[in-house]
């Protein structure tokens, strides 16, 4: 286990042990005097990540890649049995494509993906 992924179970627990801001102080704190600021905004992001779990997520590039996979994007959500509501997230480092996460399950259709994975093809030879 990362120490991002320790700091975000931390952060978890403490939310459901209602802890508040005086922990969040002495965490950052702590983390601070470790040396680990700079895992904050991949610990904030796995959190997030953790919180969204029964929300279901269609990740785009860019918001007008929605329509442009809209077939492909209805046929993920179909796949996964997820209902019609979902939230659309940018995100930049796509680069195009797109990724739909509900229940648990993930469908990878981002150039990203297909990208490396033709990387570690070629690379195996």
């Amino acid at each position: 286990m990362s120490f991002s992924h320790a700091y975000a179970a931390v952060i978890r627990e403490a939310e459901e042990n209602n802890l508040g801001k005086p922990f969040a102080e002495k965490l950052l704190k702590y983390m601070k005097a470790k040396g680990h600021l700079s895992l904050l905004s991949q610990v904030l992001r796995l959190t997030a990540r953790a919180s969204k779990k029964g929300i279901t997520t269609v990740t785009v590039a860019k918001k007008n890649d929605t329509d442009k996979y809209k077939a492909g994007i209805s046929a993920a959500l179909k796949s996964l049995s997820a209902d019609t509501h979902h939230v659309v997230i940018e995100d930049e480092r796509m680069v195009g494509g797109y990724t739909v996460r509900a229940k648990g399950k993930l469908i990878d259709n981002s150039f990203r993906s297909a990208l490396v994975s033709l990387y570690r093809s070629i690379a195996r030879f």
